[in-house]
């Protein structure tokens, strides 16, 4: 058992109540703190695989979706044609940067 407060007087009288100093009794938190502390080192170092596959994904459909479009967006077009071409563009980035949420937002995340 570990009692937080001040540390006991040599004048204080006996409560009945063994005390004992932290070095002799080992806590079974500590072990599981220890246990958490290795998960976590675990999960951050995988941490940045989903935004880099999100990110490289964007990269990905963009430079495509430029060179796909490249002859129309250099011929110039509409202020609808322009509309179009963005939402064309935007709904995959959009699909892929919601999904990237989701995946950040799981059980073990919202535990801490």
């Amino acid at each position: 058992m570990r009692v937080i407060g001040p540390k006991p007087t040599e004048e204080a009288p006996d409560s009945g109540v063994e005390s004992s100093s932290e070095e002799a009794i080992e806590s079974p938190t500590n072990s599981l703190d220890e246990d958490l502390d290795i998960d976590f080192v675990r999960s951050s170092r995988t941490a940045w695989i989903v935004p880099a596959i999100a990110i490289l994904a964007i990269m990905g459909w963009s430079g495509f979706y430029g060179w796909a479009m490249q002859t129309k967006i250099l011929q110039g077009g509409t202020a609808q044609q322009w509309i179009g071409w963005i939402t064309q563009w935007s709904t995959p980035v959009l699909l892929i940067s919601v999904s990237w949420l989701l995946a950040m937002r799981n059980s073990r995340c919202e535990a801490k």
